[in-house]
């Protein structure tokens, strides 16, 4: 009986690795921009004023997704 158990808990192991694998897997290309989106250089203070957007600052993971 033991064995058994072993086999199953071992196939699905299996089975649950190749899942996460292929889930991975896909479109390779920069994301698709939802059709409402608007791009703005300047965002509005509380005071009225415009001040320039924040840069976007650089995440250790960036390289794996370019």
């Amino acid at each position: 009986m033991a064995v058994a158990n072993r086999r199953f808990f071992s196939a699905v192991l299996i089975v649950a690795l190749a899942a996460t694998v292929a889930s991975g897997c896909g479109r390779k290309g920069p994301l698709d921009a939802p059709t409402a989106a608007v791009v703005t250089d300047t965002t509005i203070a509380p005071s009225g004023t415009t001040v320039p957007a924040k840069p976007s600052k650089p995440f250790p993971l960036d390289p794996l997704i370019k």
